[in-house]
């Protein structure tokens, strides 16, 4: 059964990061135009001249609604001619990333950053350093983000300033996302959202709700999603702005079709996409249409998914967004299994090249680093409101932990002169006795574990993902006692004995089914069929096709 997991994860990360999170709509015709030939005149022009055009550009985004406040220029004269260029070209760099041309929007914003740099303008630089952290998101260069992602955070903490916290946070729970790890992004798109309601600022809440949606999905906690989509859409309509209605849209389709409620996901999606073409967002139709071609699929309907892949795949190789092509081509490479056998072959090789390509544990080692240093200052926090709380628990508790070493001392003691008495012998002998007794017993709970075991690892496998630390959770125990119980009874690790279920599983389905060899793959947990086949191959000494062809 075809799963909306990291696939849709992806998706729908994509949606309120890549076209959501800064400016308030597209400009197009005339205003589009004149808006590139300010910024392009600005660029050659000092003193007066520079900041008269300046003054144009900022009254015509003004116009045209692309800020929510007026934007105050510096004095007009030349000892602030750095400060009007960094303010200039960071609003060069929002226009061109509304505008979706992202080798631009990053020209200016690195422009930009470092004249605020050199201008001591903090706020300014904690704005330049969100949007390039956003644009290299959008080029699935995590590690770039996370760094600039985390500078904003910095600057918003020292600053105290809610805004630029809140949008900080919304950008590290998106990078948690791409890097597989929703649950640690949950925290910090929490707080977000509490910024926000705090503020009462109902335009960006709709875009921390729409995240949280995402952060949800990833999470499996679809109903969770579900809900603050829906939240998101209730305040982006009652806003006026259909073009963000049809993304909340988009998300609320992920949700309904990973609760198996395909129609209301298809009605989703047929709201949502004309809207989206209309409002020319080709980013969110083209991420919508990976969507409806999953939903395709699932029902049966393998020709007309290919064609929604191959649209969304010309616009997400057009734009260089590896991200989103990766999840084109896997769905192409399904859609196209049985009508077209080699060319299924070739995209799925291009998908697992470009899933490679992704992730990196450098990347993953800053992002734990992050998630340390957050909660270290929240704990900072508390440990200074809770000081002198902590202080007079503590010495409680030394004083307790100190009677009971005196007690177990002199129980020691008592032990001790029991066993050295005439019918110290009968006692060891009758320890002895019940160490024998409870071997039987201990076998048969370690039988009984090994079997609670696998039914955890199976259930986990039929979800279509295994988490180690999920598993020992079911099995009421911590992951470090998972695997030392583990290796004792087996000689295993934990994760040697998962692989094992999954090349028992993967050989049964093999032999005793039709499935395709990537199906096979999602019924033993794992996602990527490419890195499927080379566990396999290592394990069996064959590969998948081999095994079954050969019957064993």
């Amino acid at each position: 059964m075809l799963r909306l997991d990291i696939e849709s994860v992806v998706l729908a990360l994509a949606i309120s990061f890549l076209l959501n999170v800064l400016a308030p709509g597209l400009l197009t015709g005339n205003a589009g135009r004149q808006a590139d030939s300010l910024i392009h005149a600005f660029d050659a022009q000092k003193g007066s001249e520079a900041f008269q055009t300046a003054r144009h550009f900022f009254d015509l985004l003004e116009q045209e609604q692309f800020t929510d406040d007026g934007i105050v220029l510096p004095s007009e004269e030349g000892s602030d001619d750095d400060r009007l260029r960094a303010l200039t070209w960071y609003w060069a760099g929002e226009w061109y990333f509304d505008r979706q041309d992202n080798v631009r929007s990053m020209e200016y914003s690195l422009k930009a950053l470092k004249l605020s740099k050199s201008t001591r303008n903090l706020l300014l630089e904690a704005d330049c350093s969100n949007i390039i952290s956003i644009l290299y998101f959008r080029k699935a260069d995590y590690r770039q983000s996370l760094e600039y992602a985390k500078r904003t955070l910095e600057i918003g903490r020292e600053l105290n300033d809610i805004s630029r916290i809140s949008y900080s946070l919304n950008t590290l729970a998106g990078i948690c996302l791409a890097s597989r790890q929703p649950a640690q992004g949950e925290q910090y798109i929490l707080e977000a959202i509490r910024l926000c309601e705090k503020e009462k600022d109902s335009l960006k809440l709709a875009v921390r709700c729409g995240m949280a949606a995402e952060i949800y999905h990833g999470m499996g906690e679809d109903r969770k999603s579900l809900e603050y989509s829906c939240r998101a859409y209730s305040i982006d309509t009652l806003a006026g702005r259909p073009d963000k209605a049809a993304i909340r849209l988009s998300q609320m389709a992920v949700a309904h079709f990973s609760l198996k409620e395909t129609g209301q996901a298809r009605y989703c999606l047929d709201k949502a996409m004309p809207a989206l073409k209309e409002a020319g967002n080709l980013q969110s139709w083209a991420i919508s249409a990976n969507i409806y071609g999953e939903i395709l699929l699932e029902s049966g309907e393998p020709e007309e998914a290919e064609q929604y892949f191959r649209d969304a795949l010309e616009i997400f190789s057009r734009r260089h967004d590896s991200y989103n092509e990766s999840r084109s081509r896997l769905g192409l490479g399904k859609a196209l299994l049985k009508s077209d056998p080699e060319e299924s072959a070739r995209q799925m090789q291009i998908y697992s090249e470009l899933r490679d390509s992704l992730y990196d544990s450098q990347m993953n080692m800053g992002l734990n680093e992050m998630h340390a240093r957050y909660q270290n200052d929240r704990l900072r926090s508390e440990r200074d409101r809770y000081r002198s709380g902590i202080i007079t628990v503590a010495v409680g508790s030394i004083l307790l932990l100190l009677t009971l070493l005196f007690s177990l001392v002199a129980h020691r003691k008592r032990l001790v002169n029991k066993a050295l008495r005439p019918d110290g012998l009968a006692s060891t002998t009758e320890n002895a006795e019940m160490h024998e007794s409870r071997e039987v017993p201990e076998s048969i709970a370690d039988s009984e574990f090994m079997e609670k075991l696998g039914a955890c690892i199976g259930q986990a496998m039929k979800s279509g993902k295994i988490d180690i630390e999920e598993i020992a959770s079911r099995m009421c125990i911590s992951r470090t006692h998972l695997n030392r119980k583990v290796k004792s009874i087996t000689g295993q690790t934990t994760s040697d004995l998962v692989l094992s279920y999954r090349i028992s599983e993967a050989k049964d389905l093999l032999l005793n089914t039709g499935l395709p060899i990537w199906e096979v793959a999602e019924r033993c947990g794992i996602q990527d069929p490419a890195y499927f086949s080379t566990l396999f191959r290592k394990a069996v000494g064959k590969s998948p096709a081999q095994f079954r062809n050969d019957r064993g």
